[in-house]
């Protein structure tokens, strides 16, 4: 009885992974999808293409230097 289980397992873990395999083979990546279509423009994020004055840009200014994080509290050191 084990064995069929066991080989029932065997046999749908063949078949997904064929079936993952088949579509990760037809799926178009990098150069084929930009083939499929001419004017898409990837350097710029979807809503910053769409309507630059309703997406908030983040530049090199908002963030600060690097330091402690603020929240980190350290344990307190074991008693002598």
């Amino acid at each position: 009885m084990a064995s069929m289980v066991r080989l029932c397992f065997l046999v749908a873990l063949l078949l997904i992974t064929s079936e993952l395999m088949c579509f990760a083979r037809t799926t178009p990546q990098g150069k084929e999808y930009e083939d499929q279509d001419p004017d898409r423009n990837d350097s710029l994020p979807l809503a910053l293409a769409e309507d630059p004055e309703k997406t908030q840009v983040i530049s090199e200014d908002d963030y600060g230097d690097p330091g402690a994080n603020p929240k980190h509290t350290p344990p307190p050191p074991p008693p002598l």
